[in-house]
Protein backbone atom coordinates (compact mmCIF):
# COMPACT_ATOMS: atom_id res chain seq x y z
CA UNK A 1 0.00 0.00 0.00
CA UNK A 2 0.75 3.39 -0.54
CA UNK A 3 -0.15 5.17 2.58
CA UNK A 4 3.64 5.47 3.67
CA UNK A 5 4.88 7.31 0.76
CA UNK A 6 1.31 9.67 1.18
CA UNK A 7 1.60 10.38 4.68
CA UNK A 8 5.26 11.36 4.35
CA UNK A 9 4.57 13.52 1.25
CA UNK A 10 1.52 15.19 2.87
CA UNK A 11 3.66 15.87 6.01
CA UNK A 12 6.34 17.34 3.95
CA UNK A 13 4.20 19.49 2.46
CA UNK A 14 2.18 20.63 5.24
CA UNK A 15 4.51 21.39 7.22
CA UNK A 16 6.23 23.61 4.74
CA UNK A 17 3.35 25.53 4.13
CA UNK A 18 1.65 26.00 7.37
CA UNK A 19 5.36 27.00 8.58
CA UNK A 20 5.04 29.58 6.09
CA UNK A 21 2.11 31.29 6.08
CA UNK A 22 2.46 31.13 9.66
CA UNK A 23 5.75 33.27 9.34
CA UNK A 24 4.38 35.20 6.28
CA UNK A 25 0.73 35.51 7.74
CA UNK A 26 0.88 39.43 8.22
CA UNK A 27 1.95 39.85 4.57
CA UNK A 28 -0.51 37.30 3.54
CA UNK A 29 -2.87 38.78 5.37
CA UNK A 30 -2.52 42.74 4.43
CA UNK A 31 -3.00 41.50 0.87
CA UNK A 32 -6.73 40.86 1.42
CA UNK A 33 -7.38 42.68 4.79
CA UNK A 34 -6.76 46.43 5.54
CA UNK A 35 -7.82 46.84 9.00
CA UNK A 36 -4.51 45.55 11.38
CA UNK A 37 -6.79 44.57 14.34
CA UNK A 38 -8.50 42.22 11.73
CA UNK A 39 -4.98 41.07 10.59
CA UNK A 40 -3.69 40.37 13.80
CA UNK A 41 -6.66 38.47 14.76
CA UNK A 42 -5.66 36.16 11.56
CA UNK A 43 -2.30 35.80 12.81
CA UNK A 44 -3.73 34.49 15.74
CA UNK A 45 -5.78 32.17 14.75
CA UNK A 46 -3.73 30.83 12.08
CA UNK A 47 -0.76 30.32 14.76
CA UNK A 48 -3.13 28.22 16.62
CA UNK A 49 -4.85 25.78 13.32
CA UNK A 50 -2.18 25.65 10.76
CA UNK A 51 0.31 23.75 13.09
CA UNK A 52 -2.31 21.29 13.85
CA UNK A 53 -3.28 20.47 9.75
CA UNK A 54 -0.89 17.61 10.04
CA UNK A 55 -3.89 15.81 10.66
CA UNK A 56 -5.89 16.78 8.28
CA UNK A 57 -3.34 14.75 6.04
CA UNK A 58 -3.84 11.41 8.42
CA UNK A 59 -7.68 11.58 8.29
CA UNK A 60 -7.51 12.88 3.85
CA UNK A 61 -4.84 9.75 3.32
CA UNK A 62 -6.80 7.33 5.60
CA UNK A 63 -10.47 8.42 4.23
CA UNK A 64 -9.13 7.92 0.61
CA UNK A 65 -7.89 4.78 1.17
CA UNK A 66 -11.22 3.26 2.64
CA UNK A 67 -12.78 5.00 -0.29
CA UNK A 68 -10.39 2.87 -2.20
CA UNK A 69 -11.17 -0.29 -0.52
CA UNK A 70 -14.68 0.19 -1.51
CA UNK A 71 -16.25 1.74 1.65
CA UNK A 72 -17.49 5.13 0.80
CA UNK A 73 -20.54 5.58 3.48
CA UNK A 74 -17.99 5.20 6.56
CA UNK A 75 -15.67 7.57 5.58
CA UNK A 76 -18.62 9.97 4.98
CA UNK A 77 -20.46 9.36 8.19
CA UNK A 78 -17.22 9.14 9.96
CA UNK A 79 -16.82 13.17 8.51
CA UNK A 80 -20.43 14.03 9.23
CA UNK A 81 -20.18 12.76 12.87
CA UNK A 82 -16.82 14.53 13.80
CA UNK A 83 -17.12 17.66 11.87
CA UNK A 84 -20.64 18.30 12.55
CA UNK A 85 -22.17 17.06 15.90
CA UNK A 86 -18.74 16.54 17.43
CA UNK A 87 -17.55 19.99 16.21
CA UNK A 88 -21.05 21.79 17.40
CA UNK A 89 -20.91 20.27 20.53
CA UNK A 90 -17.39 21.48 21.30
CA UNK A 91 -18.44 25.02 20.15
CA UNK A 92 -21.39 25.19 22.54
CA UNK A 93 -18.90 23.95 24.97
CA UNK A 94 -15.79 26.32 24.84
CA UNK A 95 -17.50 29.55 24.30
CA UNK A 96 -20.17 28.81 27.22
CA UNK A 97 -17.88 29.87 29.91
CA UNK A 98 -15.35 32.71 27.74
CA UNK A 99 -15.92 33.56 23.99
CA UNK A 100 -13.07 34.39 22.46
CA UNK A 101 -11.69 33.69 18.65
CA UNK A 102 -8.57 31.77 19.87
CA UNK A 103 -11.03 29.41 21.82
CA UNK A 104 -12.98 28.65 18.95
CA UNK A 105 -9.80 28.00 16.42
CA UNK A 106 -9.20 25.24 18.97
CA UNK A 107 -12.83 23.01 17.96
CA UNK A 108 -11.00 22.83 14.42
CA UNK A 109 -7.66 20.78 15.51
CA UNK A 110 -9.77 18.85 17.84
CA UNK A 111 -12.03 17.60 15.57
CA UNK A 112 -9.70 16.90 12.97
CA UNK A 113 -7.53 14.45 15.19
CA UNK A 114 -10.90 12.72 16.21
CA UNK A 115 -11.50 12.50 12.60
CA UNK A 116 -7.94 10.97 11.78
CA UNK A 117 -8.03 8.73 15.10
CA UNK A 118 -11.79 7.47 13.59
CA UNK A 119 -10.56 6.57 9.91
CA UNK A 120 -7.15 4.98 11.26
CA UNK A 121 -9.39 2.76 13.65
CA UNK A 122 -11.85 1.90 10.94
CA UNK A 123 -9.24 1.31 8.60
CA UNK A 124 -7.45 -1.07 10.56
CA UNK A 125 -10.68 -2.97 10.90
CA UNK A 126 -10.85 -3.36 7.02
CA UNK A 127 -9.39 -7.05 6.26
CA UNK A 128 -6.81 -6.32 3.17
CA UNK A 129 -6.67 -9.12 1.02
CA UNK A 130 -3.10 -9.91 -0.50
Amino acid sequence: MARKPLLLLGFGITVFLSGTLIYYSEGVFSLFLVDESIIHLGQLLARRAFPFYILYVVLEVFSSAIRGLGKSLQPAIITVVNFCIVRVALVILFMGSNPTPDRIVLVYPITWGTTAACMYIFYKQIPLSK
